[in-house]
């Protein structure tokens, strides 16, 4: 078995949850990706074929148990990327390729919200050009 899926098993039997073959191949996937994928990227490049609802619904699974994070570029599509609430990080969208990166060096400051708010997510997303 591939490394990526060994290790995609194993985070999810550790927080003891149902391991399936959806979630261990979307998960691994996630976790073998240098950049957030979009829900069409990853249909495109699953070996075995995966329903697209049964796709959505895992996605939305791995965000919901904190496995992976999504985030909104401006061309308003989600795009996914493995890591959960202890990957609180910016990022930058390039407005020539349509890149969406992580910015996992650059930290959001901790803030202090009136007692009567609460914080579900945070988004920071820079616009500019990049390298390419």
């Amino acid at each position: 078995m591939e490394p990526l899926f060994v290790d995609a098993e194993q985070k999810i039997r550790a927080l003891g949850h149902r391991v399936t073959t959806g979630r261990v191949l979307t998960l691994a996937m996630l976790l073998g990706a240098d950049k957030p994928l979009t829900h069409d990227m990853m249909l495109a490049s699953f070996k075995t074929p995966m329903d697209r609802v049964t796709l959505y619904r895992t996605l939305d699974w791995l965000v919901n148990v904190g496995l992976a994070h999504r985030i909104r570029a401006e061309d308003r599509l989600w795009r996914f990327i493995a890591g959960g609430g202890e990957t609180r990080h910016p990022h930058f969208y390039c407005e020539n390729t349509g890149k969406l990166i992580c910015l996992t060096d650059v930290k959001i400051p901790e803030m202090t919200l009136p007692k009567q708010f609460k914080v579900s997510h945070v988004e920071i997303v820079f616009h500019g050009m990049c390298e390419s």
